[in-house]
């Protein structure tokens, strides 16, 4: 079985927003497939076992993993947001939806930290301090 982000890829790919893309998306999917899917459930079976059209539908459509990974990560902020009550103006995602767009609008923010690797330069125990330090004041 497919899963949920080769599923949404064959939907984009299937149904472009971008009508120029269709004779794009149409040679990708005819230098791949003897024959052309007749529907997303069937093209999603089909992309399963194929990273490299997957790719090349993710390029062409503009649906990348990571758009569909921010995707399921604003809905989890919206489910918390909503338990600790906290009003969000972020609009729920929809086919039509932009999730960088919504993450912009969301008023979040990141922090990343490098370490913790090979190397044995302490750099992993820094950032475990650092992340930290704010909880202890």
């Amino acid at each position: 079985m497919a899963t949920d982000y080769i599923h949404r890829l064959a939907e984009e790919s299937l149904e472009p927003r971008n009508a120029a893309k269709v004779p794009l998306v149409e040679k990708i999917l005819a230098a791949a497939f003897r024959s052309p899917a007749v529907d997303a459930m069937a093209l999603a079976a089909e992309l399963e076992s194929r990273p490299d059209v997957q790719a090349q539908l993710a390029s062409v459509t503009g649906y990348t993993p990571s758009q569909w990974l921010l995707d399921r990560e604003l809905e989890q902020v919206a489910k918390r947001r909503k338990k600790v009550g906290i009003e969000t103006d972020v609009p729920p995602a929809t086919p039509a939806s932009n999730a960088y767009a919504r993450a912009a609008k969301s008023g979040l923010m990141g922090l990343c930290f490098s370490g913790g690797g090979i190397r044995r330069d302490g750099a992993g125990s820094r950032c475990a301090a650092i992340r930290g330090a704010p909880v202890r004041r």
